[in-house]
C-alpha cells in the first residue's frame, strides 16, 4: 500500500508544539538483538522527512510517553505523587474510600495565546493502608480541541493509573506505578493537506520512580502501539520500552534498539 506520510509528520511537529505549550502548572513484544544500538534525539521531530525512519518513529514514542507521564492538561502528572491533580483543586472532601466522579469543563492558554478547551470526566480515588492515603486512583477521558493559523487538533486521551509508595513519611520511598496511557490525535488541515491520524498506546509495568531523585523512573517497562495515518494508508508499529534509571531507557521497535533520555 503506498503511504503518503509527508503532512503526517508534519502534523507530527504541530502535536508536539502544543502539547509542550499546554503544560503548564499486554501483550509482551520480545526485545531484538542488535550489535549495535543507537541513540537519537528525541527533540528532532521538526526535521523529520516523508518516509519516517524508525528514528523518527522512535522519537515520536518517545515525546508521547513523557507527555503522558508529566504532562498534563492539568490531568494526571507523576510529580503531584500522591496528592489530587489540579483539575481536582476545587473538590475539598476526599477522604478514604470515598471516590471522585467530576465532570470537566475548562480551558487552556497556550504559549502562541491560542485557547485550548477541554472536556471529559475523572474518576478518582486514594489508596490507603490503615486509613492514611499512600496511593492514588485516576481514571479520566479527557476531549481537547485547539485551532492554529495552520489546522485545527482534536486530541482523545483516556488515562487509567494506579500509583502508589510504601512510606509517605519517607521521601525516599519511590512511587510504583501501572496503567495505560490512550492518545488519539486528529490534525485537520487548513490548506491542501488533508487530515492525518496518530495513535499511541502505552501500557506500563511496574515502573519504580524515585521522588527523591527528580522523579526519575528507575526501572519497569512500558508495551507500546503506534500507529500513523492519513488519505493515503495506514502504518503501526509495536514495541518495548525498558527504564534503566538515571532517565535514561532503551526502546524496541520493528527488530532495532535505541537508547533515549527522559529529561
Amino acid at each position: 500500500m503506498k503511504f503518503t506520510l509527508k503532512a503526517a509528520i508534519a502534523g507530527s511537529a504541530l502535536i508536539v508544539f502544543l502539547y509542550t505549550a499546554c503544560n503548564k502548572a499486554v501483550d509482551s513484544v520480545p526485545p531484538a538483538k542488535t550489535s549495535a544500538p543507537l541513540s537519537i534525539n528525541t527533540q528532532a521531530s521538526s526535521s523529520f522527512s516523508s518516509t519516517p525512519s524508525l528514528a523518527d518513529i522512535s522519537a515520536l514514542v518517545t515525546q508521547g510517553l513523557k507527555q503522558g507521564l508529566f504532562g498534563g492538561f492539568d490531568a494526571f502528572d507523576v510529580k503531584n505523587g500522591i496528592n489530587k491533580p489540579s483539575v481536582l483543586s476545587g473538590v475539598v472532601n476526599t477522604p478514604c474510600g470515598y471516590e471522585v466522579n467530576k465532570n470537566l469543563h475548562y480551558n487552556f492558554t497556550t504559549a502562541d495565546n491560542s485557547i485550548a478547551h477541554v472536556s471529559g470526566k475523572m474518576l478518582f480515588s486514594f489508596i490507603c493502608s490503615t486509613r492514611e492515603p499512600v496511593g492514588v486512583n485516576v481514571d479520566d477521558s479527557l476531549y481537547i480541541t485547539r485551532t492554529s493559523p495552520t489546522a485545527s487538533l482534536v486530541y482523545k486521551i483516556n488515562e487509567n493509573f494506579s500509583m502508589h509508595t510504601f512510606s509517605v513519611a519517607d521521601p525516599g520511598s519511590p512511587f510504583i506505578l501501572n496503567g495505560v496511557y490512550n492518545r488519539k490525535i486528529t490534525t485537520h488541515y487548513t490548506t491542501g493537506s488533508g487530515n492525518t491520524v496518530q495513535q499511541t498506546i502505552f501500557r506500563f509495568r511496574q515502573l519504580t520512580i524515585s521522588q527523591a531523585d527528580h522523579f526519575d523512573i528507575k526501572s519497569g517497562v512500558a508495551h507500546f502501539t503506534f500507529t500513523q495515518g492519513n488519505s493515503g494508508g495506514t502504518l503501526t508499529y509495536q514495541g518495548l520500552i525498558v527504564f534503566n534509571g538515571d532517565f535514561m531507557a532503551d526502546i524496541t521497535i520493528n527488530g532495532q534498539l535505541f537508547h533515549i533520555m527522559l529529561n
